[in-house]
């Protein structure tokens, strides 16, 4: 993903990478949105990112 112009919204695949990228963003200060929803339903995160489907690759930039 690159970077947007200034002013302009995110439309189409660059809004979707921007919403992918800021739901997996994940640091110990801010944990991520989707590590955030794991917990709440009782789901280890890191557990979830170990079996994920390889097909999931591309989403977070692995593939």
């Amino acid at each position: 993903m690159g970077l947007h112009t200034f002013g302009q919204r995110l439309q189409g695949e660059g809004l979707v990478d921007y919403l992918a990228l800021v739901g997996r963003d994940d640091r110990s200060e801010s944990p991520a949105l989707l590590r955030l929803l794991a917990e709440k339903y009782g789901l280890d995160y890191d557990c979830l990112l170990d079996e994920a489907d390889p097909r999931w690759e591309d989403l977070y930039g692995e593939g």
